[in-house]
């Protein structure tokens, strides 16, 4: 029977998704700006 190996990572780890989703959304901002401003 095989067992599961251990991730580096915990599933349940949100620390990380807000560090990722807040530059994220920074770098949307600033691209819909860029978009309204050259293009609209």
């Amino acid at each position: 029977m095989l067992s599961a190996k251990p991730t580096p990572y915990t599933t349940e780890n949100f620390d990380y998704g807000f560090c990722v989703l807040g530059p994220a959304h920074v770098m949307w901002n600033l691209a819909h700006s860029f978009f309204l401003l050259h293009f609209v």
